[in-house]
């Protein structure tokens, strides 16, 4: 249970490390021109937003490295383990804490998770299928001007409903009853890119 219960912490923390950063590092280059180009006592808030961003983007930096750091050695113990040869550098589900490794040498993935330092190892074989899942969702987007309003000069706005493909995740199911889909989300750009690579480590024979 408090294994679980870590899990879902990191999974959560490192979920919301990725978007903090981005706000914190366009803080950061806003206050920084601000507080450059702006008179001497009006530069004082800029210098404080700057720090302030600077540091929360250097602890989101810190805790991303970590969690590298905690996967590769996680994969390092698994290899001497298992002479394996996992490879660090393509770990699908960072920054979660729980990733798969992939060794093309040997035809064998790992599902790690960093959190509780146990894995899994499967064969190739168990592999049944990976593909990038999305949500298809309808919004309503303004599209022009209707009607006079009764008794103004207004017009009332339209609306035109659009569809937009939203929560991208790569999907990738193996022939185990315990944990039989694991579903990473991630852009779509992302899972796009893990689609063709999963097909060369599969598909692609070893190196």
């Amino acid at each position: 249970m408090a294994g679980t219960v870590r899990t879902l912490g990191s999974a959560l923390l490192m979920a919301f490390a990725p978007p903090i950063g981005g706000v914190a590092l366009l803080a950061a280059i806003g206050a920084a021109l601000t507080w450059a180009f702006a008179p001497t006592r009006e530069g004082g808030g800029a210098a404080t937003v700057f720090v302030i961003s600077a540091g929360v983007l250097a602890a989101v930096l810190w805790l991303l490295a970590r969690a590298r750091r905690r996967a590769q050695r996680l994969i390092a113990a698994i290899n001497t383990a298992n002479d394996l040869q996992l490879d660090p550098r393509h770990l699908l589900g960072y920054p979660s804490p729980v990733v798969v490794a992939f060794d093309r040498m040997h035809r064998h993935f790992a599902i790690c998770n960093a959190s509780t330092s146990t894995y899994r190892v499967f064969a190739f074989e168990h592999v049944l299928r990976w593909y990038a899942d999305w949500e298809t969702r309808t919004h309503m987007q303004l599209s022009g001007t209707g009607d006079w309003v009764q008794g103004t000069h207004i017009r009332s706005p339209t609306f035109t409903p659009v569809e937009r493909d939203e929560q991208f995740a790569l999907v990738l199911e193996v022939a185990d009853p315990d944990t039989p889909q694991l579903v990473f989300p991630m852009s779509e750009r992302n899972a796009i890119s893990w689609c063709a690579r999963l097909n060369a480590i599969f598909n692609g024979g070893s190196s």
